[in-house]
């Protein structure tokens, strides 16, 4: 988990809780800004979530698992045989 997808958690929260405390006192600009802060959190949130899976593919294709690197078969060998 990468800093922008917990920042991106962050700010839907809080856009939340503006958007609950804006209605409650009946102030609609908070209600606005605290959607708009959602809409933030969940772009950053995204954008977080697809950076950490490129990242974590690139890391897959420049160092492959040992078990899946190709190994030398039998045929490939060179056996010396005494005449």
């Amino acid at each position: 988990m990468n800093r922008d997808i917990v920042e991106g958690n962050w700010k839907q929260f809080k856009g939340k809780v503006q958007v609950r405390w804006g209605r409650l006192i009946g102030d609609y600009l908070g209600v606005v800004t605290g959607k708009r802060t959602q809409l933030a959190g969940e772009i950053q949130r995204s954008y977080g979530v697809i950076r950490s899976k490129t990242l974590t593919g690139a890391m897959r294709t420049r160092y492959p698992a040992r078990a899946a690197s190709p190994t030398v078969s039998a045929q490939g060998m060179h056996t010396h045989e005494n005449p």
